[in-house]
């Protein structure tokens, strides 16, 4: 038995995406056409008859193309097109992995492997190096309790001034700190 037959509400990416695209173009009061016309602008040839199959399910998948071009059309981040905002699971791939959505979130977003698949050393080997010096901060200001919020403001500055001699460091070394 598979994950997604373990869990059949959890739903496939192109019906999330479905799913979402419909609700916001709704929300938004966009007719379909209107969402076609758009598509076209950005330089991806659609109509309302392909955004109505896309919203029925007809419609089976979406290039990465289109997805990019949906969420600069409607105006939102991609991952909002991709996950769910519910807290269900999400079909993370046809073979039946899933997973809850806040963790396929954090996932896609590049801030936590997904559980039990992934060495983590290999998954965060791959951010950039001002991104994991931005997670390690924000982690260390999320991590402050309440009896620390006076202490708040000095920590910040510390690590304002960490960033600021990371930045200068990165301009006369390159990513690996070799010289430029």
């Amino acid at each position: 038995m598979t994950q997604n037959e373990k869990h059949p509400e959890a739903r496939p990416p192109h019906r999330v995406i479905a799913e979402r695209v419909k609700d916001i173009r709704r929300r938004r009061k966009m007719t379909a056409a209107r969402l076609g016309e758009e598509m076209t602008k950005a330089g991806i040839p659609w109509d309302r008859s392909i955004v109505a199959n896309l919203e029925s399910g007809r419609r089976k998948s979406v290039s990465v193309e289109e997805l990019l071009g949906l969420a600069y059309v409607l105006d939102v981040a991609p991952i909002h097109l991709i996950v769910p905002l519910d807290e269900g699971r999400y079909a993370v791939t046809p073979g039946g992995h899933t997973a809850r959505n806040h963790q396929v979130r954090a996932w896609i977003r590049g801030t936590h492997a997904l559980e039990g698949h992934t060495d983590e050393r290999y998954y965060f080997s791959e951010v950039p190096v001002e991104e994991w010096t931005a997670a390690k901060i924000r982690a260390q200001v999320d991590a402050l309790g309440p009896e620390d919020r006076a202490d708040h403001e000095a920590t910040k500055s510390a690590m304002l001034a960490d960033v600021k001699r990371l930045d200068q460091q990165d301009t006369t070394t390159g990513h690996e700190g070799e010289q430029r």
